[in-house]
């Protein structure tokens, strides 16, 4: 198909889209709980249609590059799971968590992804020889990382803007390796997700439960592909992809037990809320959202960037690793004494 053809699909589903917000708008369907749940009005002040995940869903059926069935219909199903908690239907965290378990175990195993070795020889062993406790290991970094998604998700465009960020270092791999990663079709499809990164960062919509759920889970899923298929490409290039979110719900959980609070309940104390709440005291409400999403966007590019020039390095794609953890705890703790000073 050629690109005039991507043309008249994009301008079609992008009148449709619209309308459709607006209805939902005008309707009062699928915004976000501002009113209801401190979390969220921490960061914005309007109600907004969460139509953002209804975007990807066209938008990944058209231009997965491989037609996998059974990765579209996972995809629908981890899009539906978000997409009741996004209406209010699903308020429970621990039961939409319970389902995403056994929608991502059944995508697990029907799909057979497993990862193949983390470099380290004692856990390789049993990644290789027990096929089960790999799968368990599996569907517990992928669970992490749809729900690190979600959990940076509340910041407009941190989200997605981490998401597109991978997808243009796995590209510059691509091209500056050989390689073909089969990731999307064709390059029209940056087009897409830069006009829903433009309609999130104006405050327009925003993706909502259900649309960083499947953004977490597609980067999992395929990330997962390429690592099987491509088995020379360090296992650590990957998890150097994946940090920030992973860590971010990782770092989140430690720090809620060692306060002895439930890890299912949210919070404002995460570091993209730390950032925000000290920048806007410094400029305009509205202005300090996105300021403070790009900033930890950039940060992330600079070094996935550093890592897509050694993905064969471990050693070297480690100490990145090492790195950002640590610097993430110094800004976490730095910006926690700086907003106690406020």
């Amino acid at each position: 198909m050629n690109l005039n053809y991507y043309m008249i699909l994009f301008c079609i589903f992008f009148i449709f889209f619209i309308a459709l917000t607006e209805l939902f708008k005008k309707k009062n369907l699928l915004l976000d709980r501002v009113s209801s749940e401190k979390h969220k009005s921490f960061a914005i002040k309007t109600s907004t249609p969460l139509t953002g995940g209804i975007f990807l869903i066209f938008f990944f059926a058209f231009f997965l590059a491989e037609k996998n069935f059974f990765l579209i219909v996972f995809l629908l199903l981890i899009f539906f799971n978000g997409l009741l908690s996004d209406v209010n239907y699903l308020n429970n965290p621990k039961i939409r968590f319970l389902i995403q378990l056994i929608f991502v175990f059944f995508a697990i195993y029907s799909l057979d992804l497993r990862v193949f070795g983390i470099g380290i020889n004692i856990i390789d062993y049993y990644l290789y020889n027990y096929k089960y406790l790999n799968y368990i290991f599996t569907i517990f970094c992928l669970l992490i990382l749809v729900n690190g998604f979600n959990f940076i998700d509340g910041l407009n465009t941190l989200s997605l803007g981490y998401f597109i960020g991978v997808l243009l270092s796995l590209a510059f791999v691509e091209n500056r390796y050989d390689y073909n990663f089969e990731l999307l079709k064709n390059n029209f499809s940056v087009i897409f997700l830069v006009v829903l990164f433009a309609l999130i960062l104006k405050g327009y919509l925003f993706l909502g439960d259900s649309g960083s759920y499947i953004l977490g889970f597609f980067l999992g899923v395929k990330i997962l592909f390429i690592s099987r298929n491509f088995p020379e490409i360090s296992a650590w290039y990957f998890a150097l992809l994946l940090w920030y979110p992973s860590f971010e719900i990782l770092f989140s959980i430690i720090r809620k037990s060692f306060s002895k609070q439930s890890a299912f309940k949210p919070d404002n104390e995460h570091l993209h809320q730390r950032i925000f709440k000290k920048l806007k005291n410094k400029m305009p409400y509205e202005i300090a959202n996105p300021v403070s999403a790009n900033l930890i966007n950039f940060y992330n590019i600079i070094s996935i960037f550093i890592g897509s020039l050694n993905i064969f390095d471990t050693k070297k794609i480690i100490f990145i690793i090492f790195i950002n953890i640590i610097f993430y705890i110094f800004i976490f703790n730095r910006f926690n004494k700086l907003n106690e000073k406020n």
